[in-house]
């Protein structure tokens, strides 16, 4: 994500040519981010209310009774989805509030086409047993039901929720027998703690249901419901997690890095990440949290690596080690050890082996070929964790482009591809939405226009720009639409992301016309600036 040199290639683009509020909204997304900064040196916003977890938690509640002012904070939540745009969340608001309805159960099918293809299985397994948690039965039949499981390879969190979508199959199908002292373990190890287990809500909530339906488990059941309710929101609602705010801080601080921030700011940030880094060398998406993944460890050793590589030298070794030992076989990175590689996940391993290509630069060169195999025709990939095609897209673009991988001939063409359906995706206001023939948002605008820094021509660019300034054209919140994603295929909602992948735009942008981060550029007529086409 961090900006790198321009290829040789690549002539810087005179900042001239761009809106002239351009450098007066960077400052003011900048004092937003650096506002949000607690006296940890961490960026923190919390997780949002969504409609999944305030269904489940509102069954909960139901089943255990006797806590009707979180019931009724709940309901209420769930009206006010009861005719969301989602038709998923239309679906789980309108089946947990009133059992006369009958679901759109279709729509769980819709949602399956945002999984990647190796997780499609299990993820049709989870949306049955939710239905099955939710009271529905009709037209989720346990045919998913495994007696037999797969359970190597499972990351925890996976593990869990897989155990505690077969005992709630086996439980309402009548097929109890089933249900083994191992999976009654796995489902009994997330509940010893005084709070949510990984602060993931949703394997926690499930758990919940699933424990419930055994017999001689209504304390620990209880128990659950009032860990859950301790995250409930102003709303009423319930988030999918706690929050995720070592990704926040990771991905804001190259943001910020790129964009004028003064050094003692940004050591702040290096500081609270290097004391997240876990012994193996890892990072979670949370400090409250143990399970690492490819993202969050990419990601902050980008900005350790960009920041100062001799003063967090140490750090920064202890996390590529991390990197190595999770490639797999393929030359791919998964999401979380053990797991199969994605394409994604691959390239923000790229973006962070190149801060020492020397070093690593067999493994990189593997990476690559990875990646350049799974590109789709349209120079696209499988989906991922964002609810945005333009989010691996720029980030292929931004690898591919980075100078230390100009000795490797496929990476410019994963780029080049990358690159042209960017190009091709931009609607006529100029900003791009998260999938073809979507309406535009700020944060797929931000995307592409980081992955058009790096041509040539400013045309598209400029458009772009003009779209997001828009987006943020004074101090009120942006308008965001999330596209984050956990677990694929649900969408979550942290607001702070829209701020830092704007800012981060804004400083590719600086970047690419060559131009000092604290100064503003000379503005000239738009008559003078290359042509605009509307297309």
């Amino acid at each position: 994500m961090r900006v790198t040199p321009l290829p040789e290639t690549r002539p810087p683009w005179d900042a001239a040519w761009f809106p002239r509020d351009l450098y007066e909204t960077r400052k003011r997304l900048r004092e937003r981010v650096i506002a949000r900064i607690d006296a940890n040196g961490a960026i923190r916003d919390p997780c949002r209310s969504r409609v999944l977890e305030s269904a489940l938690g509102l069954r909960a509640v139901q089943r255990v009774g006797g806590r009707p002012q979180a019931e009724q904070r709940l309901i209420g939540f769930l009206k006010t989805q009861r005719d969301a745009a989602d038709p998923l969340d239309r679906l789980l608001a309108r089946t947990a509030i009133d059992e006369s309805t009958a679901p759109d159960t279709a729509a769980f099918e819709r949602v399956l086409d945002r999984v990647p293809g190796f997780t499609g299985a299990r993820k049709r397994t989870t949306l049955t047993a939710i239905l099955r948690m939710l009271g529905v039965t009709d037209g989720a039949r346990g045919d998913a039901f495994d007696p037999e499981p797969e359970r190597q390879g499972l990351h925890p969190w996976a593990l869990a929720q897989s155990t505690a979508d077969r005992v709630v199959l086996a439980a309402t199908d009548g097929r109890s027998e089933q249900i083994t002292a191992a999976d009654i373990a796995i489902l009994d190890a997330t509940q010893r703690s005084g709070d949510v287990w990984e602060s993931n809500l949703l394997v926690h909530l499930c758990v919940v249901h699933a424990l419930s339906l055994l017999p001689g488990t209504y304390d620990t059941v209880t128990k659950g419901v009032d860990k859950a309710l301790m995250y409930q929101r102003p709303d009423g609602g319930l988030p999918f997690v706690s929050d995720i705010d070592t990704w926040c801080t990771a991905t804001g601080a190259v943001a910020l890095a790129c964009t004028g921030t003064p050094q003692n700011v940004l050591h702040r940030l290096a500081e609270h990440l290097t004391a997240q880094q876990h012994a193996d060398g890892g990072w979670s998406f949370s400090d409250r949290v143990e399970l690492c993944d490819t993202d969050d460890v990419s990601v902050a050793l980008e900005f350790l690596g960009q920041l100062d590589p001799v003063l967090y030298r140490g750090t920064i070794d202890k996390g590529l080690r991390w990197l190595r030992r999770v490639q797999g076989p393929d030359g791919g990175f998964p999401t979380y050890p053990g797991a199969p590689s994605e394409p994604c996940m691959t390239i923000a391993a790229v973006n962070a082996l190149t801060h020492q290509p020397v070093t690593h630069g067999a493994a990189t060169h593997r990476a690559v070929q990875y990646v350049a195999s799974r590109q789709q025709a349209a120079g696209t990939f499988p989906p991922d964790w964002s609810a945005s095609r333009y989010h691996t897209l720029f980030r292929a673009v931004l690898a591919g482009t980075n100078p230390a991988l100009a000795p490797v001939s496929s990476a410019g063409q994963l780029a080049a591809r990358a690159l042209d359906a960017v190009q091709a995706g931009q609607n006529p206001d100029g900003g791009w939405g998260q999938q073809s023939g979507m309406p535009s948002d700020p944060i797929s605008t931000a995307y592409a226009l980081t992955a058009l820094t790096r041509q040539d021509d400013p045309t598209q660019a400029i458009e772009g720009l003009r779209y997001l300034l828009s987006a943020c054209a004074d101090d009120s919140a942006v308008v965001m639409v999330p596209d984050s994603i956990g677990p694929r295929p649900f969408i979550f909602t942290v607001p702070a992301l829209a701020d830092i992948f704007m800012l981060l735009a804004l400083g590719h942008v600086t970047a690419a016309c060559a131009m000092p981060v604290d100064r503003d550029p000379v503005y000239i007529p738009a008559q003078a600036r290359p042509h605009v086409s509307a297309a």
